[in-house]
């Protein structure tokens, strides 16, 4: 609508309200074509930023995964370099205590010896022969000497003579007794330091476990 005063004219735009379908008034701004342009134009603009901002995300995100990648890797380096020097000092433990326990057995095994010559009232280096039956006995260098055979002869009433073994010498019995008790110390010691292996290994792949 345009309204004409007789001195000077004076133009004005009045907003011309529309009425929709629906009943809601809008009221048509002169300046409307302007703000449309003007965010039309600032679209491809906020695009373009937010296409740099997912770029630069993506490269962050790309940089963090190879650091990641590459400390996971000195990482399992570093651990199977431990469990490698852990594994051979455990084995050279083992070693150790294997032969400390062997070393055991046999000064054991010497003082049983001992004891039983001496009971007896002879020396190791001296052999003896038994008239009811044959004793064959062996000395090394330095080492007690161990009864191999042991034979009695028993006679019949018809007279003919028999071999018959007899049993065992106690410190022959004592020996086996002893060996099978070295034997359970030693699986019982290796079974130790086995466990004691495993849970290094296990805590060293899950520290925070």
């Amino acid at each position: 609508m345009l309204l004409v005063n007789s001195s000077p004219i004076t133009m004005l735009h009045i907003a011309t309200p529309t009425i929709q379908i629906g009943g809601t008034i809008q009221i048509s701004l002169g300046n409307q074509s302007h703000l449309s342009t003007h965010n039309l134009l600032k679209a491809p603009q906020q695009a373009s930023n937010l296409e740099q901002a997912i770029v630069n995300l993506s490269k962050v995100v790309g940089d963090f995964v190879g650091d990641q990648n590459s400390i996971n890797a000195q990482l399992n380096q570093r651990i199977d370099s431990m469990e490698s020097t852990l594994n051979k000092r455990m084995d050279g433990m083992q070693n150790d205590l294997s032969q400390k326990i062997d070393n055991v057995q046999y000064v054991t095994s010497r003082l049983t010896n001992l004891n039983t010559v001496q009971e007896k009232g002879k020396f190791p280096s001296q052999p003896h022969q038994n008239p009811k039956g044959n004793h064959e006995v062996e000395a090394q260098e330095g080492e007690y000497s161990k009864m191999r055979k042991f034979k009695e002869v028993i006679t019949l009433r018809s007279g003919k003579e028999v071999d018959q073994p007899t049993s065992k010498p106690k410190h022959d019995e004592e020996s086996v007794a002893e060996n099978k008790r070295v034997r359970k110390l030693k699986e019982r010691e290796k079974g130790k330091v086995q466990r004691k292996m495993t849970m290094i290994l296990v805590w060293m792949k899950n520290p925070r476990g």
